[in-house]
């Protein structure tokens, strides 16, 4: 015969089930009061933008994520912005924003596919970007965000002139750590395939480019030449730490320094390893870059030089790189003239 509940154990039980009540409905306020302040955050962001010249518009946000995370989804958003040069713009589909409550200055969002539109800019040609699935990650300090990193795949990049590129993920990395005027950088593409007009020598396969970096000096809003000067002339510097580089038959890995000169011409010094380095020399020469006796002279040189990578045992090169009043300089051959950069 089973034991009746005694009063004092009813009303534990009864105390208990209050509590777990209790906490379920704190719990739901605060995830509605978050979710509130999502929404109004996001609006001032929007109204911020539009009072700046920016167009943007969306379809109805959506709330959910209900009971960790707060999540905002739109099927599009669209911003633009006309310019003295044309019209800038980009549309992303099926974009959704979340944030876990237990950590709400971390915001993912995700795009299920997206596009940009951008005009002339100077040297940089009118073009179209297409991309697949991203993912962006953004750690907010202080209302501003401290870290930003973004993977986004199947790129696609269309320029006025019909030049195609295309990059198969592309992992971008950015950092600001104390110092105001620091900005660490980490790079990381793989699988690009360069246009026909670039008219590399090496060919259109770029396997992989990564570098990560430090990024020194303050600058002030301004054109691009502007910039670059401040930047200059406030000793900016860019701290190569790790560069890694398989363009055709080149494969380079290295680290260094880059800045500008006076004339705002890239400076460099590099210590680089570098394998694959006399198939490159005979593509150099076969599109008159460097002259045949040039050429045979350092792969000559190099060759004695070399020594088998333990990883691969492909003769590999351990020297300096350097690039400076245009010069690009391998080891000591002066390998090739630059043409100078025009900011404008």
């Amino acid at each position: 015969m089973n034991n009746p509940q005694t009063p004092g154990k009813r009303r534990i039980v009864k105390w208990v089930g209050i509590l777990v009540l209790a906490a379920i409905a704190l719990h739901g306020l605060n995830w509605w009061l978050l979710s509130r302040q999502a929404e109004l955050l996001l609006q001032v962001w929007l109204d911020e933008r539009r009072a700046e010249g920016f167009e943007i518009s969306h379809t109805q946000l959506s709330v959910g994520g209900y009971p960790f995370e707060v999540t905002l989804t739109a099927q599009t958003l669209e911003i633009k912005r006309s310019l003295p040069q044309g019209v800038w713009a980009t549309n992303s589909e099926g974009i959704t924003a979340r944030s876990k409550l237990m950590s709400p200055n971390v915001i993912k969002i995700t795009t299920q596919s997206s596009d940009a539109l951008w005009p002339r800019f100077g040297r940089i040609e009118a073009g179209k970007l297409e991309a697949g699935p991203a993912h962006i990650d953004l750690n907010i300090v202080d209302g501003q965000p401290k870290t930003v990193n973004l993977l986004i795949g199947d790129l696609l990049f269309t320029g006025a002139n019909g030049r195609v590129a295309t990059t198969e993920t592309l992992d971008l990395k950015l950092k600001q750590p104390t110092l105001p005027a620091v900005v660490e950088i980490s790079i990381d593409a793989r699988k690009t395939i360069l246009p026909e007009q670039a008219n590399s020598p090496l060919g259109t396969s770029v396997a992989r480019f990564q570098m990560t970096a430090q990024l020194n000096g303050a600058v002030s809003p301004g054109t691009l030449r502007s910039i670059l000067s401040e930047w200059q002339g406030n000793g900016g510097t860019i701290e190569v730490g790790t560069l890694t580089f398989d363009h055709g038959p080149l494969s380079l890995t290295g680290n260094g320094t880059l800045s500008l000169d006076q004339s705002l011409q890239p400076v460099g010094a590099f210590s680089a390893k570098v394998q694959g380095f006399r198939p490159t020399l005979s593509a150099l020469t076969q599109q008159s870059l460097i002259n045949e006796r040039d050429a045979a002279l350092a792969s000559i040189v190099l060759g004695a030089l070399a020594k088998p990578s333990p990883s691969n045992g492909k003769p590999t090169l351990d020297l300096p790189i350097t690039l400076q009043q245009q010069t690009l300089s391998v080891g000591p051959f002066n390998l090739m003239k630059l043409k100078a950069f025009i900011w404008e």
